[in-house]
């Protein structure tokens, strides 16, 4: 889709030369094409896996193809067709930014609006502002996409029981694990987290042993999830023994994270001291 922008980009200001329309076009164009392809194959593919019996049964009933598209093909492709709609909006939400900071020819165009606003303070590192921003995102989808509250609650009938995805699994173990407040807070703190790590490690060193505590939380919240979707998995968790178990080994592992990172960042000021380059693994060549 970035592709598509090089070209279009191109295409607009020679349509509309002299003028900022012809960017604001190429920014709509990019837009539209990164939600387009995904609504348009699931669209395809709804229509390709209709079931069987409901064409034969369409048949019986001597549809005609009209009758057919809109009775059987568009109701069976409308739900797939809305969940990718929502996709597609996130998606899109990205490509604002991609495509409100063009760079034609050496000279960077930004235009007026959230993206150009994100990329700015991205580069200026101000988190306040991508904070406010992404706050006004989630406002703004929220308002044009409401959450299904669903049916009421029957007190006479047993639901079914919440099957999450496998890549929840692990999440859903954790919020087992630990106390409701913590349960609530933890994913958030682990997601901003996240987000701060790229200001946070200032280091100039891309390699995992140039940066060892960072390496050490990377390492062990890999090794969390997996551990944990096992557990889940397998049934094999035991919920009053294994949260001690588990947060003494974080504390530990951490511990030994810092330690590391210490007597690395050490060994560099001895290194500097003495006008010697520390010794850096080379990367293997395949």
């Amino acid at each position: 889709i970035l592709g598509f922008l090089s070209i279009s980009v191109t295409g607009f200001i020679a349509l509309f030369p002299g003028r900022l329309l012809g960017v604001e076009c190429a920014a709509v164009f990019a837009i539209f094409t990164s939600q387009a392809w995904n609504m348009t194959f699931s669209l395809y593919q709804s229509f390709r896996t209709v079931p069987v019996e409901l064409i034969e049964a369409a048949r019986m009933y001597h549809l005609s193809p009209w009758q057919r598209f809109w009775r059987l093909e568009v109701p069976h492709g409308v739900p797939p067709l809305i969940w990718n709609m929502m996709m597609s909006v996130s998606a899109g939400w990205f490509f604002v930014v991609a495509s409100e900071a063009i760079t034609v020819s050496g000279q960077t165009i930004l235009l007026p609006g959230v993206g150009s606003y994100i990329a700015t303070a991205i580069a200026e590192r101000d988190l306040a502002a991508i904070g406010y921003a992404m706050l006004i995102m989630l406002i703004v989808i929220s308002i044009i996409l409401p959450a299904e509250s669903g049916r009421r609650a029957d007190p006479t009938r047993t639901p079914l029981p919440i099957l999450s995805d496998w890549y929840f699994l692990a999440l859903y173990q954790y919020v087992k694990y630990t106390p409701p407040l913590w349960a609530g807070l933890g994913p958030g703190l682990l997601i901003g987290f996240g987000m701060l790590v790229p200001f946070l490690d200032r280091s100039k060193g891309r390699g995992p042993l140039q940066r060892p505590f960072f390496t050490v939380v990377g390492a062990l919240a890999v090794i969390y999830f997996l551990a944990f979707t096992a557990l889940i998995l397998f049934n094999i968790a035991v919920i009053e023994r294994d949260p001690l178990i588990i947060m003494n080994i974080t504390l530990v592992v951490l511990v030994l994270g810092l330690l590391w990172e210490l007597r690395y960042r050490r060994r560099l000021r001895q290194a500097a001291l003495s006008g010697i380059r520390p010794p850096v693994r080379a990367p293997a060549h395949g």
